[in-house]
């Protein structure tokens, strides 16, 4: 789709290409981290025995409760195989449906720089080319743009219906999950163990997550400011007066938010994650002041 909307694919290359799932990487090896760390925590005994010996062994730990049945010393490899497959089973899931999610932002984030280039093009052939131009050719690839424009919405009002309340419940999760870890982290400053490790790498997985999606949901408000801006920069002036009727229509338009809201009032940005983070630290200083 996008050879259609740009015949120079060397320029829809250059459009495509993004930081955020640079970002993404960042969180999937952290997710990968984080289930390395669980894991090794397991085998915490074993690497303490070996390191720092005692007279008797120590006993094995878990990362998490875990109840079965039967004597969990004498099968805890066992024990421990099932829960290495249930930690990578669940790793492996995440990571791939977050990377669908990635991949639609992704979409719309391609397809609103190629809507800002195309704008521009148009009207660089509309004040650089013939009369004819300015009245067929400019008018004509203006009126595609808006076209893929109106597209590029319906598929964000599309992905808002279908993931906000998924998103949503993961927004709670995460500001919960965020809160209980930092008091969980701060009864256990006195003595360094597993369970301190484990609630440092939660607070990191959950902290990088929500960093790392907001940040894509901000390039799709940064795709959608950035074609107000090409506007506003652009010689638009110079373009006849039924372009710019067009033109003035999409500013209008960009004006409008073109972006994803959770729980009504919460929108995915930088500055929604500074939000997320200041009302974590918030419940996690209630929860400190009361106990």
């Amino acid at each position: 789709p996008y050879g259609q909307c740009v015949p120079k694919s060397a320029v829809v290359k250059g459009l495509i290409k993004s930081p955020c799932c640079g970002f993404f990487a960042v969180d999937k090896d952290t997710l990968w981290l984080a289930a390395f760390i669980f894991l090794t925590a397991q085998f915490s005994a074993e690497i303490l025995d070996f390191l720092l010996p005692l007279n008797a062994s120590r006993p094995h730990n878990y990362p998490f409760q875990i109840y079965y049945p039967g004597d969990q010393e004498k099968y805890f490899y066992l024990d421990a195989i099932y829960v290495c497959f249930t930690i990578f089973l669940g790793c492996t899931t995440f990571i791939g449906t977050e990377a669908v999610s990635v991949m639609y932002m992704q979409h719309v984030v391609s397809l609103l720089r190629i809507v800002s280039y195309r704008i521009q093009k148009a009207i660089s052939d509309s004040t650089n080319g013939s009369q004819k131009c300015l009245a067929d050719k400019g008018k004509e690839d203006l009126i595609k743009a808006i076209g893929l424009h109106t597209r590029v919405i319906k598929f964000i009002n599309l992905m808002e219906k279908h993931f906000t309340v998924s998103y949503s419940l993961f927004l709670i999760c995460g500001v919960t999950s965020l809160s209980v870890n930092l008091y969980w982290l701060s009864q256990l400053m006195h003595e360094v163990n597993d369970q301190m490790l484990i609630s440092s790498t939660n607070i990191l997985v959950t902290f990088m997550y929500m960093f790392c999606m907001n940040y894509i949901a901000q390039n799709v408000n940064d795709g959608r400011d950035g074609i107000f801006t090409a506007l506003y920069n652009s010689e638009w002036y110079r373009t006849p007066v039924s372009m710019q009727k067009l033109l003035l229509f999409i500013m209008l338009r960009t004006l409008k938010s073109e972006t994803f809201n959770l729980l009504v009032v919460f929108t995915p940005s930088l500055e929604g994650f500074a939000t997320l983070v200041n009302t974590s630290v918030s419940y996690f200083m209630v929860m400190y002041s009361v106990q």
